[in-house]
């Protein structure tokens, strides 16, 4: 089924994808899922592991969250994060500010 939503990743290119599954990929599918997600020139930060009674929920039922965006949004992210900085630096963006 994974496969169907990777093709959906790569003809769509979206902002941004969350994919959500049982803790057990981690042993069974894990690998599978990232690097389709490589393939597809989708980067990720690391899993979270989140607990649905974290959430409020009266069962432990536990969940693997990835978010995964285009490498290029990356890129751009660092890009504009320099930017900022040489901004904060040179002292230009007190133009901003006022």
């Amino acid at each position: 089924m994974f496969f169907y939503s990777l093709r959906a990743i790569a003809i769509e290119q979206p902002e941004f994808v969350v994919i959500e599954q049982p803790r057990g990929i981690i042993n069974n599918g894990l690998r599978t899922v990232l690097g389709g997600l490589r393939m597809v020139q989708y980067s990720w930060e690391d899993p979270e592991i989140i607990s649905a009674a974290e959430l409020g929920a009266p069962h432990e039922r536990e969940r693997l969250f990835i978010i995964a965006y285009p490498n290029d949004f990356q890129r751009g992210a660092d890009r504009l994060a320099r930017t900022e900085n040489k901004k904060l630096k040179d002292g230009t963006i007190a133009t901003y500010l006022s």
